[in-house]
């Protein structure tokens, strides 16, 4: 009876079981049905998790996926639009979770986090020192104005004097020329239309190896380019920029080295660095502090030290209390209070007998004894630290070593006298680590790791002996992963056999006649280490652009001579794609039709009309949902064609025919791919039709998706006429 109740119950454990599974995967499709996509996702995966080789429940589980990623990208758009930033960027996680190649998602997603750092950056409160730097960045020196008439200047001397030239040019401009006293005056040719007027003037010179000073808004002096006259008539500025990260004294040899000024001056009191130059060479002094005075990376490095001690102790055998006899003499003195000396008067001598004597024995101790003890030390220092700097981690004890030195004493006494003093030695874990954050999110960690212990307590005359481990590494991170250092083991065993002399060096007998004491002590030191980036060095566009910086002779920042636009990476790969992608031939569309689109069908009479499916691809699995007019047409039956009748293709057909709402629903799974190309077409499905009025029938393609052999959709397409035809009487 035992027996057929266990079958019993069994057997309904088996059926509740496969219950549960169709079950969940009836209430993911009737989610789909309701578009309520986060709950069709979950019936889906479990019952999938319950039968991983269904082909029907991995398609219906791959349509949820897309559908439901595809919903959550709408509502963070919308969210987004309306300001709700933290919510639409949840929305967009989301839908990466569901479909991880949803590119548009990853797009939005990367947009949105822009954006919000913009915002965070805007709404950042400065300080006045910021606000006066912003202020005065956008201030430039002041310098006369040159008022000459606006108008296009046509020039041309085939040979003209020099001095002539400019007094065309003054005479048509309103700008008055003085000429420096080393000035030299020379024939030269040049023609120019319709250009302006501080173009003409910066030909000129330029050909002439002249420069011009402005000295009021209507005169300029020409003066010889030569070292001597630009340091007499250029003038100069003077800046003082204020470091808030940086170090002064290194920026400052940066700035040296790039730029050749020889006159700045560094006040580390104040962070503050002072540059006099040339307008142009300040400007670029400025730019380069700039960039190199960015906020430092920091990271919050969790750091986790388990000591693991074990020592095990096994005793046995036979031990003596002493391995001595002792003889006391101690004659009886006829009181009650023993003697407590054991001399004797010699006119006593000879009434000395053996019960003077007192013999001592030793005790015996039978030793059965077997001792394991564990036990575990656990730290966890958690840090923050800056990028580049060095952070030290101390655990343990300063204990003090003796040393000794011999030094002269007087002359009456010894020659030396010994004189012992302390140094406190680290006992303990040292950890000294140094962090870099690379552009790429991957941190460079530059490890020691040091364990110093007392392995000998020392003796009076002997100092402690020290034992040591370390490790010297350099490893590389992702942000938040973990690294683990473990291995340091140290073991150490202690026998110890004490007994007779001559018992304790016989095989057998010394194991049970002699004291036995096996000691074993395991120490192992496991460290694990996990940064985690809380903020990266705030590097700006500006900041990687192009700087046009004068010539070698005379560096200064500048305007370009001529527009130069440098493509991003981003463009030469997107250029390089587009000029593959037109050298390769265009993969046709897979195209679905009817083969029986256009022609005529009589009214009340069944039709097999076929689906036929063309283009190149292997083919994994369809999805097909139309609607039609049910007032003129019935399906009746959907069945396999000869594609998927031919040998060898194993292939499941789902199908929902809806004739009162006019929809029909096909889900097609092949078990080995079938590979289908553009130069054959065959018969995938056959509808059987009942027309039941005249008129045109058009089936409307609703949901139509291929997937590949990875479960990718395939780019195709229902064209319009391929799925239209004509009931006639």
């Amino acid at each position: 009876m035992r027996k057929y109740l266990f079958i019993i119950v069994f057997v309904c454990m088996l059926l509740g079981t496969s219950c549960a599974w169709r079950k969940d995967f009836k209430l993911g499709r009737e989610a789909f049905q309701r578009k309520d996509w986060d709950r069709a996702v979950a019936y889906l995966l479990k019952a999938l998790g319950e039968k991983p080789d269904n082909v029907e429940y991995r398609i219906s589980l791959t349509n949820a996926l897309i559908s439901a990623s595809n919903h959550h990208l709408l509502k963070g758009k919308q969210y987004m639009e309306i300001g709700q930033f933290k919510i639409a960027l949840a929305a967009f996680e989301k839908a990466l979770e569901y479909n991880p190649e949803n590119n548009e998602a990853r797009r939005a997603k990367h947009q949105l986090l822009k954006r919000i750092k913009e915002l965070k950056k805007q709404e950042r409160k400065k300080t006045e020192t910021q606000q006066l730097k912003e202020k005065a960045a956008l201030t430039e020196p002041t310098t006369p104005e040159i008022k000459y008439q606006k108008k296009p200047y046509s020039i041309k001397f085939a040979k003209a004097d020099l001095k002539q030239i400019f007094k065309v040019l003054a005479k048509t401009s309103g700008v008055y020329f003085i000429f420096d006293e080393a000035f030299k005056s020379k024939r030269i040719g040049i023609n120019l239309e319709n250009v302006g007027f501080m173009e003409v003037l910066e030909k000129i010179l330029l050909q002439t190896k002249l420069f011009y000073k402005v000295i009021d808004a209507n005169t300029i002096m020409i003066i010889p380019d030569t070292p001597a006259k630009r340091r007499e008539h250029e003038e100069l500025v003077m800046k003082t920029v204020f470091i808030s990260n940086g170090d002064p004294e290194g920026i400052e040899k940066i700035v040296r080295s790039l730029t050749g000024m020889k006159t700045i001056a560094v006040y580390k009191e104040l962070n503050a660095i002072t540059f006099k130059g040339r307008p142009q060479e300040v400007k670029m002094a400025e730019k380069i502090v700039r960039i190199h005075d960015k906020p430092k990376g920091e990271l919050f490095i969790d750091i986790e030290i388990i000591e693991v001690n074990r020592t095990r102790v096994q005793e046995y055998g036979i031990e003596l209390s002493q391995y001595q006899l002792t003889e006391t003499y101690l004659p009886e003195t006829g009181t009650e209070t023993a003697p407590t000396t054991s001399t004797i008067r010699l006119h006593r001598l000879g009434h000395t007998d053996a019960s003077d004597y007192l013999l001592t024995l030793p005790s015996i101790h039978y030793k059965l004894l077997r001792a394991d003890r564990d036990s575990r030390i656990k730290a966890r220092p958690q840090m923050r630290v800056l990028n580049g700097q060095k952070a030290e981690v101390h655990l343990g004890d300063k204990v003090p070593i003796p040393t000794t030195s011999f030094v002269p004493y007087n002359v009456q006494g010894p020659a030396q006298q010994p004189i012992t003093s302390y140094q406190l030695q680290d006992i303990g874990i040292n950890i000294d680590l140094t962090p870099h954050i690379h552009h790429d999110g991957l941190i460079t960690l530059e490890l020691k790791f040091e364990l110093t212990f007392i392995t000998s307590p020392g003796t009076e005359r002997l100092p402690p002996t020290l034992g040591n481990r370390s490790v010297s590494t350099i490893i590389k991170l992702r942000d938040n992963e973990t690294s683990m250092l473990a291995g340091l083991l140290r073991d150490t065993e202690r026998k110890t056999l004490s007994g007779f002399p001559l018992l304790s060096s016989v095989p057998v007998l010394k194991e049970i006649f002699s004291g036995n004491k096996n000691e074993i002590e395991q120490t192992d030191i496991i460290l694990t280490l996990t940064p985690r980036i809380i903020r990266f060095p705030e590097i700006e566009e500006e900041d990687l652009e192009l700087s046009w910086v004068g010539t070698q002779t005379r560096p200064g920042l500048k305007q370009p001579p001529f527009p130069l636009k440098l493509k991003s990476e981003e463009e030469l790969i997107e250029d390089t794609i587009r000029k593959e992608q037109k050298k390769q031939p265009t993969q046709p569309k897979l195209t679905l039709f009817f083969q029986a689109a256009g022609k005529d069908i009589k009214k009340n009479i069944e039709a097999d009309i076929p689906l036929a499916l063309s283009g190149d691809g292997n083919i994994r699995a369809v999805t097909l949902e139309m609607e039609f007019d049910p007032a003129l047409i019935q399906v009746l039956d959907v069945r396999k064609g000869e594609v998927l009748n031919q040998p060898g293709v194993k292939s499941l057909l789902l199908r929902n025919i809806d004739n009162q709402a006019g929809k029909l629903k096909l889900n097609i799974s092949l078990e080995q791919p079938l590979k289908i190309t553009h130069k054959r077409t065959g018969k995938w499905i056959v509808l059987r039709l009942k027309p039941v009025a005249k008129g045109k029938v058009r089936f409307k393609p609703v949901l139509f998706r291929v997937l590949d052999t990875n479960m990718k959709e395939i780019e195709s397409e229902i064209p319009e006429k391929g799925m239209e035809f004509q009931v006639s009487k």
